[in-house]
């Protein structure tokens, strides 16, 4: 897991930090330096990366106050600076984290892209902190897809 998670989940967790910040920068008015507000369209592309690029367990986690990405049994976030987490990226072994903060006790775990979308369809999230609203389909005819995605990070 450590190798893997060294040489493939990391990597692509710090790119979609950056898109994230991106995304911050061009829409200040809807989201704040600390990425709050980006954790659906984050971990959206985390998601999908993920699934497209690694190997292992890898599960889209969400609630009414957040979302994030498992990979095994680790929690993988890149917006937890919203929260006041140190460091870009918070990478954790769930079972080390006592007590688990309501933010990180997901209403869904989901295996697919499918169940992903079905969590954002049915949330009660502002549509610009959802990546299938009306929000992103006016700006980049969304949702969000792969090649959106690989373009920001140049």
């Amino acid at each position: 897991m450590k190798d893997r998670v060294r040489n493939q989940v990391i990597p692509i967790a710090h790119e979609t930090r950056l898109v994230g910040e991106k995304i911050q920068q061009r829409f200040p008015n809807f989201f704040s330096h600390k990425l709050t507000g980006l954790c659906g369209i984050c971990s959206y592309i985390l998601f999908k990366r993920l699934i497209a690029e690694c190997d292992g367990a890898i599960k889209f986690a969400g609630n009414n106050l957040h979302s994030f990405v498992y990979v095994d049994d680790w929690i993988v976030d890149v917006t937890a600076t919203q929260f006041d987490k140190t460091g870009q990226i918070y990478f954790v072994e769930k079972s080390k984290i006592k007590p688990i903060p309501m933010y990180w006790q997901p209403k869904l775990i989901g295996k697919t892209v499918g169940d992903m979308r079905h969590f954002f369809i049915n949330c009660d999230w502002p549509d610009q902190q959802n990546p299938y609203s009306s929000f992103w389909k006016r700006k980049f005819d969304l949702p969000i897809t792969m090649g959106d995605v690989y373009a920001w990070y140049n």
